[in-house]
């Protein structure tokens, strides 16, 4: 039996650290299988973890003035970042994504200090390899200067 949901989903195309609240209607047999469908949607973050916020079973009542909103919505409607800037208020429906808040506190003195030391051991091994590259190629070249000269004698 097929009933009416609606699902809030994560949209994208607004940065990678932030997405857009957008409510869908579906009809499907049961909640999963209408957050699967609007997980394969344009726009949705397909890729997120959580891209899915919420899903509820509503009347056909809903079901049709969801639609009729979602035609008039002109981010669901534009197909490339031009029009999508020409949008009004676009700004105000943009949500940040807490777990990446949470990585950008993380950034402690240790954490800093860490990845300074590990820039150097990468630095220093790099200058290491660039060593023993000359030393080969000298010692190579040495080596064909010396059968050279056993060759004159």
């Amino acid at each position: 039996m097929q009933k009416f949901f609606e699902v809030q989903a994560m949209c994208g195309h607004v940065g990678k650290t932030k997405y857009i609240p957008i409510s869908f209607p579906i009809i499907a047999a049961n909640g999963k299988a209408a957050a699967a469908r609007v997980r394969a949607y344009a726009r949705v973050k397909h890729h997120h973890k959580k891209a899915i916020l919420n899903v509820w079973e509503i009347s056909f009542e809903r079901f049709m003035e969801m639609r009729r909103n979602n035609d008039g919505d002109p981010y669901l409607h534009c197909e490339n970042i031009q029009q999508q800037r020409r949008i009004k208020n676009l700004e105000s429906r943009i949500c940040s994504i807490p777990v990446f808040d949470n990585i950008r506190r993380r950034r402690t003195k240790e954490f800093l200090e860490y990845k300074q030391r590990i820039n150097h051991l990468r630095d220093l091994d790099q200058k290491h390899q660039i060593m023993e590259y000359y030393l080969s190629d000298l010692t190579d070249n040495l080596t064909s200067e010396l059968l050279n000269f056993d060759d004159l004698a």
